[in-house]
């Protein structure tokens, strides 16, 4: 089942909030101390089945409020495809019809069939009750209009033991309480024990199992809390762990990272085949481990997670370039973020841990603020099988690419309010959101800015600036600030900005004639900052205009497949027939020949482009990238000396 929406109303500081999720799954409470981050937190956390409900969270009236009356937590769900498949041959298995499709609902004038009446009744509310302690499953009841039609008939619970019924051109089924009947089907009169369908009796009908198939599928829900003692330990016995993984949780992850699922048979079947199979074992686990706290913090390119044989024990030690440490002689920030990594993070990329409510209180406690980012970006891969609400007062835990992740907590005369973003202007939003955590965005611009012209653009640089090494060429440019126009004319509205804060800027372009237009009218108004476009850059051989230039061939083919299943199109890219430049011109055209109308043609290159660059890695990059890149280095105006 997917969480849909979350209503707080009356618990502890919060009178009436509400979150919705849907896509992306993960929301940034952005607040002050004390704004009431935790008590939204702690009222979602009642999803899980270990937390109860009690009168003492109800909150406390104001002398302005009457009693209150209502107190509760109430999560909306929606089936998911596979759910609302399976739920649906369940009841139809329940109708007595000669004819599955026959209509037996009348909705705004329309006949619907059982299934056609069940694509809108797919959601389920889990209400948690504060003051009468509680926990309940509830459906939606159909409002007023709808009705069932007349030859329709339910059994009733009277129903003799043994009773059946002839379908015409059927066999004699036996009959059960609960059952429909279709009576224009039956070969024989409708029977005594049945009373005619009535939309509540056929509502009731549908309710009772859906909330049957939804009780034991309801999502788990975590919250968070580092604790000293699920550190990785400096030693661990052998036959002690083999017998019990669960007694040092983190490295039973460890080992099911490595695809290790039987650990205790591992461990002591290498270790009966001597000891260089046991020491060859344990530098598999710890490579494994070792790559991926690497990928995930990408500030500790050197760090090597080490399990060595010792005896009857297991040495665990973390090591730099350098020297190796127990866990416990590593900061606290280290600690905090490997311990989630190995607890939490972990199990979601085994997949034991997915569909579940993942809560955060301030995970970014201790931590530098690029640790903060790298953990911000895990925490975001986590959401893409999971739900994720993030409580931080931390500026470095802010979204800036998707702003619709960010809600600001704050409060008002005792009572707690959230409030979402909008996507009008990304420069006044970050500032808005920055002053609910009590600073400002002029606080944090860097030395050296880049606008480049459009998110795609951006995602383009970022994704080869997070591949750059200690020591590379390019390595300065992670100490630039990157950010994006909404489009070319959107630039002359951002540079002030940053003639305001007195930071250095490039502005960096496509160089198709709208952009060329726009850079000598920036030049002549002498606008803050050096434009570049990319005919700037490449004054030898061709020349690219756009993005799409600097992506490999067989990934831009790849995506055609992509957008084709979004919208159930046949557009067919072959990547020996891709141009050097101008691949996204090329593209469209062949998107313009293959569709019926401009709008499908739109529609599918904005699917295109998304699965281009939303999951870009740099291996689907060209080597001219990297040109670009050197650019940006030489061409951004260095502070004066």
């Amino acid at each position: 089942m997917k969480l849909q929406h979350i209503a707080i109303k009356n618990f502890r500081s919060i009178e009436d909030v509400a979150v919705d999720f849907g896509s992306p799954m993960a929301v940034i409470l952005v607040g002050m101390n004390e704004s009431g981050k935790s008590n939204i937190l702690q009222a979602m956390h009642l999803l899980s089945s270990e937390v109860k409900p009690s009168p003492k969270d109800v909150r406390i009236p104001r002398s302005k409020d009457g009693p209150i009356d209502e107190a509760y937590i109430k999560f909306r769900f929606l089936l998911g495809l596979d759910a609302s498949s399976e739920l649906t041959n369940s009841l139809l298995k329940e109708l007595i019809a000669h004819s599955k499709d026959e209509p037996i609902v009348e909705k705004s004038g329309k006949l619907l069939s059982l299934k056609d009446y069940l694509q809108h009744k797919q959601e389920v509310i889990y209400v948690v009750d504060m003051i009468k302690s509680t926990k309940t499953l509830r459906y939606f009841s159909e409002p007023k209009g709808s009705k069932a039609l007349k030859d329709w008939v339910i059994v009733k619970d009277d129903v003799p033991p043994g009773a059946t019924v002839q379908v015409f051109e059927g066999s004699v089924t036996p009959i059960q309480a609960g059952q429909i009947i279709h009576t224009s089907s039956l070969v024989d009169s409708t029977p005594s024990w049945c009373e005619s369908l009535t939309i509540a009796l056929l509502d009731d009908f549908i309710g009772r199992q859906l909330i049957a198939f939804a009780k034991p599928n309801l999502p788990a829900s975590i919250l968070w809390d580092y604790q000293k003692e699920n550190i990785l330990p400096s030693e661990i016995d052998i036959e002690g762990f083999a017998a019990n993984p669960d007694s040092c949780i983190p490295l039973k992850n460890i080992f099911e990272l490595a695809g290790e699922e039987e650990i205790g048979k591992c461990l002591r079947d290498n270790r009966t085949l001597g000891i260089h199979h046991f020491k060859a074992l344990l530098n598999r686990i710890s490579e494994k481990a070792t790559s991926y706290i690497r990928e995930a913090w990408k500030d500790h390119k050197d760090l090597s997670i080490k399990l060595e044989p010792n005896g009857p024990s297991i040495t665990i030690s973390i090591s730099d370039a350098e020297t190796g440490f127990s866990f416990e002689q590593r900061s606290d920030g280290f600690k905090r973020f490997t311990t989630f990594l190995l607890l939490v993070a972990a199990r979601v990329r085994t997949n034991d841990i997915e569909n579940t409510l993942l809560l955060l209180d301030e995970p970014e406690i201790s931590l530098h603020p690029s640790g903060i980012r790298n953990m911000r970006d895990e925490l975001f891969r986590i959401a893409q099988t999971n739900y994720v609400v993030i409580a931080t007062h931390s500026p470095f835990m802010i979204d800036r690419d998707e702003f619709s992740r960010n809600r600001i907590v704050s409060k008002k005369k005792e009572v707690t309010r959230i409030e979402g973003m909008g996507d009008s202007s990304r420069m006044y939003e970050e500032e808005v959101l920055l002053s609910a955590l009590g600073t400002s965005v002029f606080e944090i611009v860097k030395t050296q800015n880049v606008i480049f012209e459009g998110w795609r653009d951006k995602k383009l640089f970022e994704v080869f600036r997070a591949s750059l090494k200690a020591g590379d060429e390019c390595w300065n440019l992670l100490e630039f600030g990157f950010c994006h126009a909404q489009g070319v004319k959107d630039i002359k509205n951002l540079s002030p900005f940053f003639q305001v804060c007195d930071r250095n800027l490039l502005i960096v372009t496509d160089s198709d004639a709208t952009a060329l237009q726009r850079k000598q009218e920036h030049e002549k108004e002498r606008g803050h900052g050096r434009w570049i476009t990319y005919s700037d850059i490449f004054l030898d051989g061709p020349t690219p205009e756009t993005a799409e230039d600097f992506v490999i061939r067989k990934s831009l083919a790849a995506a055609a497949l992509v957008a084709n299943a979004k919208i159930g199109a046949e557009v067919h890219l072959k990547p020996a027939d891709i141009p050097d430049i101008q691949r996204a011109e090329y593209v469209k055209s062949v998107a313009n020949a293959t569709l019926p109308n401009s709008e499908a043609s739109k529609k599918w290159l904005d699917h295109w482009k998304s699965a281009v660059f939303d999951n870009l890695k740099i291996t689907e990059t060209e080597v001219r990238l990297r040109l670009a890149a050197k650019a940006i280095l030489t061409n951004i105006v260095m502070p004066r000396i």
